[in-house]
């Protein structure tokens, strides 16, 4: 009749303590490979990143030792704020194309190590980048894209991907062996103009594997409970004139724009409140419809309307304005459907209208007058007329957007100029 029970579960636990002895044995280290981002000129991707952190600053725990993690991993789901301990490891692997590589001889040292925080995405299907994307991210091996502040403590960055061994860790984990800071590191970006250090700090570790990082709103919290004086209105929506100055689309993009979109792709075609087709997009994790400007677009501007559908409801989607000097303050649109903000709807499409001083309420008095200005006064450290993009972002880490968006243009106040 075969073995018995009890001898069957020895024989059980056996071939368990077989497959995870030799895991065990190397102190819970998995293979993988690595490459890294955050190098001229894309200094500002490791505070890009899906999770939506925003400016990473160099001395919070942890600092700039980031990583991004391939959508396609095993571990992607609930991803954001855990923490690996990663090592260089001398291999010969292949990339998803069947190209071998050797790095049998690329590590400074094989026993030191670093631990990096996820705070982005490493996305299979990525059109802006498809070739690179594919290569690595699409789960043929575990794969780690790591900030350069980190690669470069473990092999030299000429090298661009090495073999990888790597552990799942709290992030106060202290390795062993640390990897040191090398003597000229890689320079890193300074944090936009009026920016203040979060507080709490979002990345104090909880000692677990997965430490839950203080996001905007617990901050916003946080900073309430403690001044109660500085509590900030509502968004509120637009009251004033209307008086268009500009359209960014009414059925296509109009001249003096074009689309700076990323990690996005077309999704099919919908007649918008403009009477021509909208432009519908799905949106990827940490990608975005963004609009880009060729000449200065927002000086006198008071207002940016647009008529928004999705089949999701609200989007949850962030906007954000963009210049030179740096970004300016996050708007969530889930908040600004709570507000009065939409303002009418149409065949599905709901209106937003929205004060673009409520980019730069960061900066302002107590009563934030300058969000509710006749004229736009700039943000991010950028006067009103350097602002030339318009991004719509989803910072969600586990899944894509469909949004359809139409009619956009910004607003003056009755005799601006």
């Amino acid at each position: 009749m075969g073995a018995s029970t009890d001898t069957m579960s020895w024989m059980f636990v056996a071939v368990v303590f077989a497959l995870v002895a030799p895991l065990n044995a190397q102190g819970g280290w998995r293979s993988g490979r690595a490459t890294f981002y955050g190098n001229e000129p894309w200094l500002w991707s490791i505070h890009e990143g899906s999770c939506g952190y925003g400016y990473i600053w160099p001395d919070e725990p942890l600092g700039w030792d980031v990583a991004a993690l391939p959508d396609s991993h095993y571990e992607y789901d609930g991803s954001c704020g855990t923490c690996y301990e990663v090592a260089c490891d001398p291999m010969v692997f292949k990339d998803n194309y069947g190209n071998e590589l050797d790095r049998l001889d690329v590590c400074f040292n094989p026993e030191q190590s670093v631990v990096v925080r996820i705070t982005d995405t490493c996305p299979c299907n990525y059109n802006d980048n498809y070739y690179s994307n594919k290569r690595w991210c699409c789960g043929d091996m575990d794969h780690f894209d790591i900030s350069v502040h980190a690669f470069e403590k473990l092999a030299d960055m000429k090298w661009g991907v090495i073999g990888l061994k790597y552990r799942p860790v709290s992030c106060d984990h202290q390795p062993a062996n640390p990897a040191p800071v090398p003597q000229n590191p890689w320079g890193g970006v300074a944090p936009p103009a009026g920016a203040s250090k979060p507080w709490p700090p979002r990345f104090v570790s909880t000692g677990s594997r997965a430490p839950a990082p203080v996001v905007q709103d617990q901050q916003d919290d946080a900073e309430k409970a403690l001044e109660p004086e500085a509590l900030e209105p509502e968004v509120v929506a637009f009251a004033g004139p209307k008086v268009t100055k500009g359209s960014i689309i009414s059925g296509q993009i109009m001249e003096g724009w074009s689309d700076s979109s990323w990690y996005s792709e077309a999704a099919g075609e919908i007649d918008g409140p403009s009477g021509q087709k909208a432009l519908c997009k799905k949106i990827y994790p940490g990608g975005a419809v963004s609009f880009s400007a060729s000449e200065a677009k927002f000086d006198t501007m008071m207002s940016m309307e647009f008529w928004v559908k999705t089949d999701q409801g609200v989007p949850d989607l962030n906007i954000n304005l963009e210049g030179p000097q740096g970004v300016c303050r996050m708007v969530k649109m889930q908040d600004l459907s709570k507000s009065g903000s939409v303002t009418s709807e149409k065949d599905g499409f709901q209106r937003y209208t929205v004060y673009l001083g409520l980019f730069d309420r960061v900066d302002d008095e107590l009563d934030n007058v300058k969000a509710f200005a006749a004229a736009f006064q700039g943000c991010g450290g950028n006067v009103a007329g350097a602002i030339n993009k318009i991004v719509f972002r989803n910072d969600l880490p586990w899944h894509e957007q469909i949004m359809c968006i139409d009619a956009v243009r910004l607003l003056g106040a009755e005799g601006a100029q």
